[in-house]
Formats: C-alpha cells, structure tokens, sequence
C-alpha cells in the first residue's frame, strides 16, 4: 500500500518536472529565435487565405510594404506602398467601424487599385483552371 502510494507520487513529481522543462525549454528557444529574426530585413506583416490556390500576403522590406497575390505557383505584386501609408492604414483599422468606412471613401486609399486587380487574378485563375 506504502509502496503503491509512494509510486504514485513519484510519476507524478517526475510528470510535473517534465511538463515544466518543457515549457522552460520552449521559451527559452522562443527568444533565442526572435533574437535570430531580429536582423532580417523582410517581415510578413499579415496573411490571408482568399481560396485554395489564392492568397494574399502583405510583406516589409526595410521601409517599403509589398501587397502579394500568390496563386497556384505565382506571385504578383499588387501594390507597393511607404511604411507610411501602412501604419495609416493599420490606425484606421484598430478604429471604429464609422473611421474605417471614412477612411475606405476617402481618394488616397489604395484599395480599389488591390479589388481591381484581385478580380483580374481570379478571373485568369479561374479560366486557367476551366482549361484544365
């Protein structure tokens, strides 16, 4: 009975130390790989998944952010924007929904550039998939 109990006690102390190596061990790779990240000059800042072969990926290189459409095997670039005009962007964002409305009216916004040729892309991604 002492002999069963001790046992039990003991997998659970060992469990207990594995689970807690584990997590320390993770955070510590976790930091040491920021830091290795940390000098790269290109950053994916976001990405979205439009359909299965269609993505759309948002990517800074030093003070420019490049707007990407890859699909099937291709990448185009969209736009290219200032990391000015991103960080206005993103602020309107983290706005309300009536700023955001504002600001997707106003000329300087580039997305009507992005939807119209987004449209192009699927078109021509749909028809080479009807030759198939």
């Amino acid at each position: 009975m002492i002999n069963t109990i001790y046992t039990f006690f003991a997998i659970s102390t060992i469990a207990v130390f594995v689970i807690f190596l584990a997590y320390y061990t993770t955070a510590f790779i976790g930091k040491k790989s920021s830091l290795y990240f940390e000098g790269r000059t290109a950053k994916v800042l976001e990405r979205t998944i439009l359909s299965t072969n269609l993505s759309l990926t948002i990517v800074q290189v030093i003070d420019k952010v490049y707007i990407l459409v890859l699909y099937n095997k291709s990448v185009e670039v969209l736009d290219i924007l200032s990391i000015e005009e991103w960080n206005v962007f993103k602020k309107s964002q983290n706005q309300t929904p009536q700023n955001n409305i504002q600001f997707l009216k106003s000329p300087s916004y580039f997305t009507g550039k992005i939807k119209e040729k987004l449209a192009v892309m699927v078109e021509r991604n749909n028809k080479k998939g009807d030759r198939k």
